[in-house]
């Protein structure tokens, strides 16, 4: 039997007067359990979801329309230290990417879980250089639009078909716009490319049964990279079919994935 105590944190969001933090506050707690912490308008959980810091829902909707139109409420922390050139460059990006230089913490606040892990994960790979300060604005909307996370996060709310932007579907059919080609300069699956005028796709491998096949999934890596490659003749034009017959297994032409 649960303890009153424990009765009151699990109704904390009763009273709340906003109804999508309210609606989210419940689903939390099914999926995560009771809050560590509550007050009057927020709770909060110490570490879910592999952030290694809290995450705090606030009896608020903050309106945002980037990429596209949305309320924010879900504040999630992540010890990331940011040197000082790169937090204007963050500030450009995103209103909602939230610096701590003194804590050496960034806080990411949306309206979905999965939305704040893609977005310290963009945060990472900014102070890794691994995204170009010139490109981190228009990288930072293709990986929300396209729910690109990073390695440490599973998605524990099933939130990734849901909230993908309303203009983008979860695969992309393969059409005549769709370019392929192979990078010499690498030796995995990430050799095989392909693009479809706006997004950049690399080879992954797939499981379907007991067969393997390699997909052309969405890539971390930036833009600047592939058309660097061709215009150096590093990355070269290919066909459908020399590309299957280049990586020996089946490949999926039918579809673009976009994770």
């Amino acid at each position: 039997m649960k303890s009153f105590k424990q009765h009151l944190k699990e109704e904390f969001y009763s009273k709340w007067k906003n109804k999508e933090p309210q609606k989210w506050a419940k689903r939390y707690v099914e999926v995560f359990g009771t809050p560590n912490e509550t007050g009057r308008d927020y709770a909060k959980w110490d570490d879910i979801a592999n952030f290694g810091g809290p995450t705090v829902i606030k009896d608020e909707e903050i309106s945002h329309e980037l990429p596209v139109k949305h309320i924010d409420f879900v504040y999630s922390t992540r010890s990331i230290k940011v040197p000082a050139k790169k937090v204007g460059v963050l500030a450009k990006s995103s209103g909602s990417i939230i610096v701590d230089q003194l804590k050496e913490e960034v806080t990411a606040r949306c309206h979905y879980l999965i939305k704040n892990a893609v977005t310290l994960g963009f945060v990472e790979d900014v102070v890794a250089n691994k995204i170009s300060d010139n490109e981190a604005r228009d990288e930072y909307v293709r990986r929300i639009k396209n729910n690109i996370t990073p390695d440490w996060y599973d998605d524990p709310l099933d939130e990734y078909e849901e909230t993908l932007a309303a203009d983008i579907a979860h695969h992309l059919k393969i059409n005549e716009k769709v370019e392929y080609y192979l990078d010499t300069t690498r030796d995995n699956t990430e050799k095989y490319i392909a693009t479809d005028g706006d997004y950049w796709y690399t080879g992954k491998v797939g499981i379907k049964g007991d067969n393997m096949f390699l997909k052309l999934a969405a890539t971390r890596i930036s833009r600047s990279y592939f058309e660097d490659g061709i215009k150096k003749g590093k990355i070269k034009k290919t066909t459908p079919e020399k590309l299957e017959k280049d990586a020996g297994m089946t490949v999926d032409f039918k579809k673009l994935y976009k994770k």
